[in-house]
C-alpha cells in the first residue's frame, strides 16, 4: 500500500513539475498581471523592489517571446523549403532541368518516377554541353578542317557514346508526366544537338 502511495506521489510530483515548465511563460504573465494591479497600494520602497522584480520578469518573459519567435521562424523556413522543393519536383517549365535535383532530399514516393527522369535529362544535358564545349574549343584552335574534325572525333566519341546510351534508357522511359514543352527538350531538343556532332564523323 505504502508502494502505490509512493509512486502516486512521485507521479503527482512528476505531472505537477511537467505542467509547470509548460505553463511557464503564462505563470510569469499572472505574475507580472499581478503585480501590475497592487502597484498603487504599495509604499515608495515596495513599489520600488516590484518595480525591480517586474523589470526582471519582463526580461524573462522576453527571452521566452524571442525563443518562440526563433522557433516558429525556423518551422516557417521548413515549410516554406518544403513549398519550394514541391514548386520545383511539380514544375511543367523547362527551367527544371536547370535546377541542382541532387540538392533535393525526402523525394515522394509519387514524385520518384518523374524525378529519376528528370535527373536524366539533367545528366544529359550536361554531356552534351560537356562535348560541345570541347568540339567549340578544337574548332577554334585548330580551325574548320578534317585535321580538327580528327581531333574533336578521338576526344568526344566515349562520350558520345555514353551520351548515345543515355538518350535510349530516356526514350524508354515514360515521358508522360513531363509538360509538353519539357518533352520537347528532350526531344527534338537536347537530341538533335546530339545529332549535330554527326558532322565531326
Amino acid at each position: 500500500m505504502k508502494k502505490v502511495v509512493l509512486f502516486i506521489f512521485m507521479m503527482g510530483s512528476f505531472v505537477s513539475f511537467y505542467a509547470q515548465d509548460l505553463s511557464k511563460k503564462q505563470i510569469l504573465l499572472q505574475i507580472i498581471e499581478h503585480r501590475n494591479s497592487i502597484m498603487d497600494k504599495l509604499n515608495k520602497k515596495e513599489l520600488s523592489d516590484s518595480l525591480r522584480k517586474q523589470i526582471a520578469d519582463y526580461r524573462v518573459l522576453t527571452g521566452i517571446l524571442m525563443s518562440e519567435t526563433d522557433s516558429y521562424s525556423t518551422e516557417n523556413q521548413n515549410l516554406k523549403n518544403e513549398l519550394h522543393k514541391y514548386l520545383i519536383l511539380t514544375s511543367s517549365d523547362t527551367l527544371i532541368f536547370h535546377q541542382d535535383f541532387n540538392a533535393i532530399s525526402n523525394i515522394p514516393p509519387c514524385l520518384q518516377e518523374r524525378t529519376d527522369i528528370v535527373r536524366s535529362i539533367i545528366e544529359l544535358q550536361g554531356k552534351i554541353v560537356a562535348a560541345e564545349n570541347i568540339a567549340q574549343e578544337l574548332e577554334q584552335t585548330l580551325g574548320n578542317s578534317p585535321v580538327a574534325y580528327a581531333a574533336i572525333r578521338e576526344k568526344i566519341e566515349k562520350d558520345l557514346d555514353e551520351i548515345q546510351a543515355l538518350i535510349h534508357k530516356i526514350k524508354g522511359m515514360d515521358l508522360s508526366s513531363l509538360s509538353g514543352e519539357q518533352q520537347n527538350y528532350f526531344r527534338p531538343g537536347l537530341t538533335d544537338r546530339y545529332n549535330n556532332f554527326k558532322k565531326y564523323f
